[in-house]
């Protein structure tokens, strides 16, 4: 083409000329995708009732060129992301006021960047808290079973000790696991149900055990040994590791570390190192992140979080006055319920996703008051003890 005559196109009619001129390279115009995903929330049409816990949301969300992920919001903010079909995602409304409409938003997303919305608009209903133990001791640290059926849980009804108990999810079949003079507390459900880990002082020191369900406590046996303190067991997202409290650190001082479930001693890795106390592990979902409670920065006991192996932890919140304890992680990783205490007073609090400050769950009195918080698997309830009625006993949000 005579540079004459480049000179006098614009850069648009350059483009076609180049294109279609005799004796120019051939342009291929490749299609661009401008269509959207297709996309459904399946099952909750608008003016369904939703637990005021929380609920979980599915969506049929498909595209030619695939679908890159969803976004799960709650009137417009914070959304809650899934990259994997089937999608879904547990929302928590526990931060919403009982009887109050929201918008349940799914955003689709294709690789292009083409986006479709599904909205519906239900209605949070009110949170009931039952009772479900009413023994005249103290029943505590309460642990799901993976399938929702069950509750485990530590109990002195002997008077003597803490024992281990499991019953039914609405309080019923309640059943003694171990019998032992020594303290068995704090177990933790392995996410296959086939074993509780708690930890225990039958061997001198407190050390983490595994009871193993099929058989009982004829074949418990200790995790761990020595002459240490190892206490408050949690498991690994896929069961491989269990995570505790110990005191086995160079300082005397408790730390969070991390095991082999197989007691693989030699590969045991220490996951904080703090000149505090750090206590009450909880990994989250995704296996990457740990909450645990520390005297870090504050003078008394707060939540931190932190991506398991670095040093950097961040605090849940920075308020000052309050004691921080029993972190658990919503099954979608997205809140951390905790107890909080402003002198003796303890009630369940929640960080909810993106915000700056907790928001009160529960509002009991006692000398103890809420604490041990712990997750249903589905996400709809939270097991909890409570001194609101007298004594210790096993309690459920719903």
């Amino acid at each position: 083409m005579p540079d004459s005559l480049t000179k006098r196109l614009s850069p648009a009619l350059l483009t076609f000329a180049l294109i279609l001129s005799p004796g120019c390279d051939q342009k291929v115009v490749t299609g661009v995708d401008n269509t959207p995903p297709e996309v459904a929330i399946d099952g909750l049409p608008a003016g369904s009732t939703v637990s005021g816990v929380a609920f979980r949301v599915d969506v049929t969300a498909t595209d030619d060129e695939g679908v890159d992920r969803v976004e799960f919001l709650v009137d417009g903010v914070n959304p809650v992301v899934d990259s994997t079909p089937p999608f879904s995602a547990t929302i928590v409304t526990l931060a919403q006021v009982s009887g109050t409409e929201v918008v349940i938003s799914a955003d689709a997303f294709d690789a292009a960047g083409n986006t479709s919305r599904a909205s519906t608009t239900v209605e949070v209903a009110p949170r009931n808290e039952t009772r479900l133990t009413t023994d005249l001791n103290d029943d505590m640290n309460p642990a799901w079973s993976p399938d929702g059926e069950r509750i485990a849980f530590q109990a002195d009804r002997s008077g003597a000790q803490f024992d281990l108990w499991v019953m039914d999810a609405d309080g019923s079949a309640q059943v003694r696991l171990t019998e032992n003079v020594n303290e068995d507390r704090n177990p933790a459900w392995s996410p296959d149900g086939a074993y509780l880990a708690f930890d225990s002082d039958r061997a001198g020191e407190f050390d983490i055990w595994m009871l193993p369900l099929a058989t009982g406590e004829a074949d418990a046996a200790a995790l761990t040994f020595g002459n240490n303190e190892d206490i408050q067991p949690s498991w690994t997202p896929g069961g491989s590791h269990v995570i505790f409290a110990s005191s086995r650190g160079s300082n005397g001082d408790f730390n969070i570390w991390r095991m082999p479930a197989t007691g693989d001693d030699v590969t045991t890795t220490q996951l904080t190192a703090f000149l505090e106390d750090d206590t009450a592990p909880a990994v989250a979902p995704n296996g990457t992140l740990l909450a645990f409670a520390s005297l870090l920065n504050f003078t008394t006991e707060h939540i931190y979080t932190n991506e398991i192996g670095e040093l950097q932890v961040f605090p849940l919140s920075g308020d000052v006055g309050f004691t921080e304890l029993d972190p658990a992680w919503s099954p979608d990783g997205s809140v951390i319920v905790f107890s909080r205490s402003e002198g003796l007073d303890s009630n369940l609090w929640i960080m909810p996703p993106g915000a700056l400050v907790p928001v009160q769950v529960t509002f009991a009195s006692g000398t103890v008051g809420d604490g041990a918080p712990a997750w249903s698997p589905d996400g709809s309830r939270i097991a909890f003890h409570s001194d609101r009625d007298g004594n210790l006993d096993i309690y459920v949000i719903e």
